[in-house]
Order: C-alpha cells, then structure tokens, then sequence
C-alpha cells in the first residue's frame, strides 16, 4: 500500500482503514510497488501529484484516482500530455487506444 503521508508509513493497511490485519504494510517506496506487478494501483491524493501515475503507467499497470485529474489537460507543466505519454509507453487504457 502507498501511503502519501510520513505518518502513515510501516503501519499495517488494514489498521489504517479501520479493519483487521492484512499483513499489507504502507509504504513510500514506489519502486517496491511496481516490482508487485500489480493490475491496477488505486490513488487517492489529496491533491493530484501528476508525477505517480506517471511512473506507474509506463509500467502497464492501470491508475484509478479519487483526484479531479480526468486527462490532466488543465493542469500546469503539460501534465496531460505527459499522462497520456506515459500511458501509451505501458499501453495502459488511461487513455482510449486504436
């Protein structure tokens, strides 16, 4: 599990959403989540970050996000653009493709 806050990091997921232990515990560290090789990664910031699900989608693995992100198209330093790059290099259906 990826936590975005210092305080969440090495507590067990299961305590951090108020269920019993699931062994699963959260982390910071990208890298060891895509070794995973997970289908599809859950994002739930508090304000998008364009820089995780740009190097999670490369990888191949689908982003599903809370953020009011939709394509990334009105956010600064050509974020959709750069979603939509990353999204096509893991074939990923971010974006709909022939």
């Amino acid at each position: 599990m990826f936590a975005h806050g210092a305080a969440k990091l090495g507590q067990a997921a299961g305590a951090l959403a108020g269920r019993p232990d699931t062994g699963v515990l959260a982390t910071d560290d990208v890298d060891s989540l895509l070794a995973l090789e997970p289908d599809c990664v859950v994002d739930i910031p508090d304000w998008p970050e364009i820089d995780l699900p740009e190097r999670i989608l490369p990888a191949g693995i689908n982003v599903v996000t809370t953020a009011r992100l939709v394509t990334g198209e009105h956010y600064p330093d050509d974020a959709g653009a750069r979603l939509q790059a990353a999204a096509l290099v893991g074939a990923s259906p971010w974006w709909g493709r022939a």
